[in-house]
């Protein structure tokens, strides 16, 4: 259902007699972020407490990359269209729980499992954003490295309250 509104939303406006411009968005991630599996495994490792991984791969752009794209978006001379917005990178989730285990001290911590997606999970999300940074003449610049430290740096100085998933809990 996910996918399906934000494509039903797309169609929507996109078949609308109106100029109009649709982002379709990597993981776009940054300090303060209280979903998906890096402040899940920062709150679990620093707990002490087991973490599982599993085997998608996802494309993470930082949020300050997004907010320069959406300055340029705004302007009167914008391109319209469809584009995607991304580093055009994949990064498994093994990869970052390894990061997130490195930056809390556990380098030597391994995940309880590693499964394959789930059926509400895609195995990969990583978008061409090569028609972007044509028409806006923009390019992803924070390293996916530099993003996650930011990410991990704040929740060192702010911790990491609840923590949000679109996933369905395993029964």
């Amino acid at each position: 259902s996910y996918g399906i509104s934000k494509t039903a939303g797309e169609a929507f406006v996109l078949n609308a007699d109106v100029s109009s411009t649709s982002f379709r968005l990597a993981n776009v991630t940054g300090p303060r972020l209280a979903i998906g599996p890096i402040p899940t495994f920062y709150k679990r490792l620093k707990a002490g407490e087991d973490c599982s991984v599993s085997t998608t791969v996802r494309d993470f752009l930082d949020m300050s990359d997004f907010l320069s794209l959406v300055e340029l978006a705004l302007t009167d001379d914008a391109p319209t269209g469809v584009f995607n917005v991304s580093t055009g990178e994949g990064h498994t989730i093994e990869e970052i729980f390894r990061l997130v285990a490195q930056h809390v001290g556990k380098p030597n911590a391994e995940p309880v499992a590693i499964n394959p997606p789930g059926p509400d999970d895609v195995a990969q999300v990583v978008l061409d954003p090569s028609e972007t940074e044509a028409q806006y003449r923009w390019k992803a610049n924070i390293s996916f490295a530099e993003t996650i430290s930011r990410m991990l740096h704040w929740y060192d100085i702010n911790g990491v309250t609840d923590i949000y998933s679109h996933l369905q809990e395993k029964k």
